[in-house]
C-alpha cells in the first residue's frame, strides 16, 4: 500500500513539474511586458532576497530589477542601497550576471569607491578564464570603474592583455584604453601611444584593427606619421572593415594623404584627350571645381591613387555616413571629373532616395546643393530626382529647389518652369510656395525671353488669386527685382501694377507698400506715370496700412527730389529759380506732409518733419543722396537659391567638407615613399590550441558500446598529417570533416538503437510493474 502511495506521490510530483515547465514557457512568450509587470510587484526586502539567492535564477531577476530601477530613474528605490548585494555576485558563473554586475559597477562605482575595490581581485583573476568573452568582460568592468587609484593597476593589465590570441580580448582593449586616456591624459598618454603603435597598430585581425583607428583619431589625431608603416594594409584591409570604422579610417587618410603626398598635377588635353605642345600644367586648386581647363588630365601620386581606387568600391555600401566620407575625400583630393567617374553621385543620390530618415536624406540633399553649386553637371542626369513629392518635409522641399535652382540650363528651364508653377498652384505650405517663386525668380534671370515670360505669369496670378499675405509680400518682392533688372523694357508691367494697386483694395499692407516702393524706384525713368499714381494715392491716405503711409512719404519725397534735378539739369539754371508755386509734383509733394505730420503713428510724424526740413532749409544735395540712391531688393532666404552669393556657398561648402581644417601641406611633402612599406603584422591565430578527437565527449559512449575497439565494420577515412604536437609537447589527432561526420552517425545509430532497446525492456517489465497495483476491491 505504501509502495502505491508513493509511486502515485512521483506520479503527480512529475505532473506538476510539467506543468511548472510549461508555465514558464507560455509565460516567457509574453514578452518583455509581462515581466515588466512581475519585477514591479518585487518589495526592496524581496529584492534583496532574490540578490543574495543562491539560485542564478532568482539573482537575474533581481538583477534585472535593479538595472531597470536605473534605467527609469525611479526614486521610490535607491538601487546605491544595494550595492554590496550587487558587487558579490561578480563571483557568478553565470555569464548574464556578470555582464549586469558590470554595468551596476559602472554606474555607482563612483559613489561607492571603498566597496568598488572589494571584487577588483576577482576581476583580475578571470582574466585567466578560458572563455574570451568573460576576460573581455573583466577588462570592461576594470576600465569602467572610475577610481583614479587603479589606473596604474589597470593599465598594467592591458599591457598583458594587448597579446591576447583573442581578438574579441584586444579589441576591448582599444577601448579600455581610450577611456584611461581621457581619464588621465597626461599620465597615460606615452603608455598608450606605445601600445598602439607597437602592438594595436601591427594586429591582423580586422576587428582589432578598427579599434586601434578609433583609439589613433580621438586621441593622437596630429601624430599622421605613426601610419607610414600601415599605410598601405589599412588600404588592402578597409573592405573589410564595419562601416563604421570605414568612415573614421577614410577621414583620418585624407588627412594623411594632404599631409604626405604631392598635390596632383593638372595638364591641359586637347578634346581628345591628348596633350600638346604649349599643355599647361597646374597643381590642384584648393578650392573644389576651380580649373580653368576646359579639358585636362590629372597625374597622382602611386599611393594617392591607390587610397581613391580602394575607396571607389565602397560606393556600394549600405551606410550613408560611408558615402559621404567616400565624397569628402574625393572632393578634397581630386577632381570633379575623377568624382564623376567613381561613380560615387549615383550612390549619393540613390542613398538620398532609399533612406526614410528624413534628418539623412536632408544633410545628403545639403552636401549635393553645395556640390551643385561648385559644379552643376556634377547632377544634370539626376535632375528629375530632385522634383518634388507629396511625401517631401518642408525643409526637404525646400532645399530640393534650391537645387533645381542651381541646375537651370537652356535645355531643361522649360521642365523646371512648369514644375515650379505646379509647385504655386497645388502646395499648401506657404514656405514651399515661396521657394517655388524664388526658383521662378532665377530661372527668370536666364534670359530675357524667360524674364517676361515669368513677370506676366506672376502678374495674371496676383489678379486671378487669392493670397496669403505671407506669400504676397515674396511675389511683390519677386516682381520688383524682375522690373528693376531692365526697367524700361517693363513699363508695362508697372502700368498693370499701378492698376492693380488702384482696383485691389484687399491687398495686404506689405504688398502695397511694396509696389509703391517699385514706382519710387522707377520714377527716374518715368516720371509722369509716378506722378499721375501718387495723385491716386493721396485720397486713400488714412486709409492705408501704416507701411503704405511710410512708402506713400518717400515716394512724394523722391518725385519732388528727381523733379528738381530734372529742372536743374534740362534748364542749366540755379535751384533757386525752380518754381514750386507752379509745380504740381511741390503741391502733391506738400499735401502728403501735411498729412503725415498729423498721423497716428510716431515714425511717420517723424519721418514727415525730417523730410520737410530737408527740403525747407534748401539741402537738395542731401535730399538727392537720400532719396535718388539706387537699393537692392531685399530677398530675404531666396538669396540662397541665388547661385551669385559665392562667399557665402563657399563657407557652407568648407564647412559641410571640413575645408578649414584640412588643409595641403605647404612647407614642403618629404619622401616617405619607402616608409609607407607595410609593417610585419602580429598573427595571434597561429598561437591558439587546437583540439583532437581524442577528446570528444561521445568517445566514452562509443566505447562503452563497442568496447575499447572501433567497429570493425565501418571504413572510417584517414587524413594525411594527423598528428599535430602542441606548444606543451603533447600530440593530438587532426580529425578531417568526414571522420567527424561518420563517427556522429555511428554515434547516433547506436543512440537510437539503445534507445530502442531500453523501451523494449520498459514493455517487457510492464505486466510485471502492473501486478505489484493493488485493486480496488467494491464494497
Amino acid at each position: 500500500m505504501v509502495d502505491s502511495i508513493n509511486r502515485v506521490t512521483s506520479a503527480l510530483q512529475s505532473a506538476r513539474e510539467i506543468t511548472l515547465d510549461a508555465a514558464n514557457v507560455a509565460a516567457s512568450k509574453l514578452g518583455e511586458s509581462s515581466y515588466r509587470q512581475y519585477s514591479k510587484n518585487i518589495t526592496p526586502s524581496q529584492l534583496k532576497t532574490l540578490l543574495t539567492s543562491k539560485y542564478t535564477s532568482e539573482v537575474k531577476d533581481g538583477l534585472k530589477r535593479v538595472l531597470s530601477i536605473m534605467a527609469s530613474h525611479d526614486e521610490t528605490i535607491d538601487p546605491l542601497l544595494y550595492f554590496a548585494d550587487v558587487v558579490n555576485n561578480i563571483v557568478n558563473e553565470d555569464f548574464k550576471v556578470k555582464t549586469m554586475v558590470a554595468l551596476y559597477l559602472q554606474r555607482y562605482s563612483e559613489l561607492e569607491p571603498t566597496l568598488a575595490l572589494l571584487p577588483i581581485n576577482y576581476i583580475q583573476k578571470t582574466l585567466n578564464d578560458t572563455n574570451p568573452q568573460v576576460r573581455a568582460l573583466a577588462i570592461k568592468t576594470l576600465s569602467d570603474i572610475k577610481i583614479p587609484t587603479i589606473y596604474p593597476m589597470v593599465l598594467h593589465t592591458l599591457n598583458k592583455s594587448v597579446s591576447d590570441i583573442s581578438p574579441i580580448v584586444r579589441n576591448e582593449v582599444c577601448f579600455a584604453l581610450l577611456k584611461l586616456y581621457r581619464a588621465k591624459q597626461e599620465e597615460v598618454e606615452q603608455d598608450v601611444l606605445t601600445l598602439l603603435t607597437e602592438n594595436l597598430l601591427t594586429d591582423s585581425d580586422p576587428q582589432v584593427l578598427a579599434s586601434s583607428i578609433l583609439l589613433f583619431k580621438e586621441c593622437f589625431p596630429s601624430r599622421l606619421d605613426i601610419l607610414h608603416g600601415h599605410f598601405r594594409y589599412l588600404l588592402e584591409i578597409m573592405t573589410e572593415l564595419d562601416s563604421w570604422s570605414q568612415v573614421y579610417l577614410i577621414e583620418v587618410l585624407i588627412k594623411y594623404s594632404k599631409r604626405y603626398f604631392p598635390k596632383p598635377m593638372i595638364i591641359e588635353t586637347n578634346s581628345d584627350g591628348d596633350f600638346f605642345g604649349e599643355s599647361k600644367k597646374i597643381e590642384l586648386p584648393n578650392e573644389f571645381g576651380l580649373i580653368e581647363f576646359q579639358y585636362y588630365k590629372a597625374t597622382y601620386d602611386k599611393d594617392l591613387n591607390a587610397f581613391l581606387e580602394t575607396i571607389v568600391s565602397l560606393k556600394y555600401n549600405n551606410n550613408p555616413s560611408v558615402i559621404l566620407a567616400v565624397t569628402n575625400a574625393f572632393v578634397n583630393l581630386s577632381t570633379p571629373k575623377r568624382l564623376e567617374k567613381s561613380g560615387n553621385l549615383n550612390s549619393l543620390v540613390n542613398t538620398f532616395i532609399i533612406t526614410d530618415n528624413k534628418a539623412v536624406k536632408l544633410y545628403i540633399l545639403e552636401v549635393i546643393l553645395t556640390l551643385v553649386r561648385k559644379d552643376s553637371s556634377l547632377f544634370q542626369r539626376f535632375i528629375k530626382n530632385f522634383y518634388l513629392l507629396p511625401s517631401d518635409s518642408c525643409d526637404i522641399a525646400t532645399v530640393k529647389l534650391k537645387i533645381l535652382a542651381s541646375l537651370v540650363t537652356d535645355n531643361n528651364i522649360n521642365n523646371i518652369v512648369k514644375e515650379a508653377k505646379y509647385y504655386i498652384y497645388t502646395s499648401e505650405d506657404t514656405q514651399v510656395i515661396t521657394a517655388a517663386a524664388h526658383l521662378l525668380l532665377i530661372a527668370g534671370n536666364h534670359s530675357q525671353e524667360w524674364e517676361v515670360k515669368i513677370m506676366r505669369w506672376f502678374i495674371e496670378y496676383l489678379q486671378d488669386n487669392l493670397i496669403p499675405i505671407s506669400v504676397l509680400d515674396s511675389f511683390i518682392t519677386i516682381l520688383c527685382r524682375l522690373i528693376l533688372n531692365n526697367p524700361k523694357r517693363h513699363m508695362r508691367s508697372v502700368i498693370k501694377l499701378s492698376k492693380m494697386l488702384e482696383s485691389q483694395k484687399y491687398l495686404a499692407d506689405n504688398a502695397r507698400a511694396g509696389m509703391i516702393w517699385l514706382f519710387g524706384e522707377v520714377a527716374r525713368i518715368e516720371l509722369r506715370i509716378c506722378l499721375d499714381i501718387l495723385r491716386k494715392l493721396i485720397p486713400g491716405f488714412s486709409n492705408e496700412g501704416p507701411e503704405t503711409r511710410c512708402q506713400i512719404l518717400s515716394f512724394a519725397a523722391k518725385l519732388i527730389s528727381y523733379d528738381i534735378d530734372k529742372f536743374v539739369t534740362e534748364s542749366e539754371s540755379d535751384v533757386e529759380e525752380y518754381n514750386f508755386a507752379d509745380s504740381k509734383i511741390y503741391q502733391l509733394y506738400e499735401v502728403v506732409i501735411s498729412l503725415s505730420k498729423y498721423d497716428e503713428s510716431v515714425d511717420i510724424r517723424d519721418r514727415a518733419r525730417f523730410i520737410s526740413s530737408i527740403f525747407d532749409s534748401k539741402k537738395y544735395k542731401i535730399a538727392s543722396l537720400l532719396f535718388q540712391a539706387p537699393r537692392s531688393v531685399d530677398l530675404g532666404d531666396s538669396q540662397e537659391l541665388d547661385r551669385s552669393s559665392n562667399v557665402e556657398n563657399q563657407n557652407i561648402f568648407s564647412k559641410l567638407f571640413e575645408l578649414d581644417n584640412i588643409q595641403w601641406w605647404t612647407g614642403g611633402v618629404e619622401n616617405t615613399t619607402e616608409l609607407r612599406n607595410s609593417s610585419p603584422r602580429k598573427e595571434y591565430a597561429k598561437f591558439q590550441k587546437s583540439f583532437s578527437s581524442e577528446d570528444y565527449p561521445m568517445k566514452s559512449k562509443r566505447a562503452a558500446l563497442f568496447g575499447d575497439e572501433e567497429p570493425k565494420d565501418v571504413n572510417i577515412a584517414k587524413s594525411p598529417n594527423t598528428e599535430f604536437i602542441s606548444n606543451q609537447g603533447k600530440k593530438y589527432h587532426l580529425q578531417s570533416l568526414d571522420e567527424f561526420f561518420q563517427i556522429y552517425q555511428i554515434n547516433y545509430i547506436n543512440l537510437e538503437e539503445e534507445s530502442s532497446f531500453k523501451k523494449i525492456r520498459a514493455v517487457k517489465n510492464l505486466p510485471r510493474q502492473m501486478k505489484n497495483i493493488p485493486t480496488m476491491r467494491k464494497p
